[in-house]
């Protein structure tokens, strides 16, 4: 319920600022203001299908295929990178930044490098296996508080590489209204954010209140976490 109304509220926001909406290039701009805001919006905090892997060329080619090349090369470094809301993996130079982007990147905060690195079962000083990179991007992309993730190879030598995870997250405020009714009253609702301080943690507050019940009030609370024993072995 939350997520729609920040979504409804930011589409009609900007629809009054749509011009200051900013690109590298003067027909990228023109380009943006023709986008669907309401569908941006949408895609930043609901679950869908990831940018990445929207476009032709990604759908027919196997997700290990652009790590097939570098296959037994040894892994030197792994970076971390995360993007905000104004940015898209289809075309990571076009920023669409106004009122819209700007609240969210300031309501959020970003997913924390240790987190994505205890999601990783690639590791540095080790050959790539193409296979596993993919498997690992399929993973990091499945998490309920990532919205899209790429891994990129970046070739140093004839026998190694570094690694670069982009991850973009998903928008993670959330809430519901369960039941809502008079007489007699009864109220059921919850507030959740599902990357608690950028840390991949889930910690949800609710409260169930009925006329008829005793005690009238109930409180809620809720915690998880993904992957409590650390980075993943290989």
């Amino acid at each position: 319920m939350i997520r729609l109304v920040m979504l409804a509220s930011c589409s009609w926001l900007s629809l009054g600022v749509i011009g200051q909406v900013k690109d590298s290039t003067a027909h990228r701009a023109r380009g943006l203001k023709n986008n669907n805001i309401f569908q941006f919006f949408r895609n930043s905090i609901t679950k869908g299908t990831p940018d990445s892997v929207t476009n032709t060329a990604a759908l027919n080619t196997k997700s290990e295929s652009p790590f097939q090349p570098f296959e037994g090369k040894v892994i030197r470094h792994i970076f971390i990178r995360g993007y905000g809301f104004e940015q898209t993996f289809t075309d990571t130079s076009r920023r669409l930044q106004y009122f819209g982007t700007r609240l969210l990147n300031q309501l959020h905060r970003k997913t924390r490098d240790w987190v994505i690195r205890n999601n990783l079962f690639i590791k540095e000083n080790t050959p790539v296996n193409a296979f596993r990179l993919a498997d690992n991007e399929r993973l990091i992309r499945n998490l309920n508080f990532i919205q899209d993730a790429r891994i990129l190879v970046s070739p140093l030598s004839n026998d190694s590489v570094d690694v670069v995870v982009v991850v973009k997250d998903l928008f993670s405020i959330g809430g519901a209204i369960g039941s809502l009714g008079y007489p007699p009253f009864s109220f059921r609702g919850n507030v959740s954010e599902a990357n608690f301080l950028g840390m991949g943690q889930r910690v949800q507050l609710g409260i169930n209140a009925e006329q008829n019940r005793d005690p009238n009030i109930g409180p809620q609370f809720l915690y998880s976490k993904t992957n409590i024993g650390g980075p993943l072995s290989t």
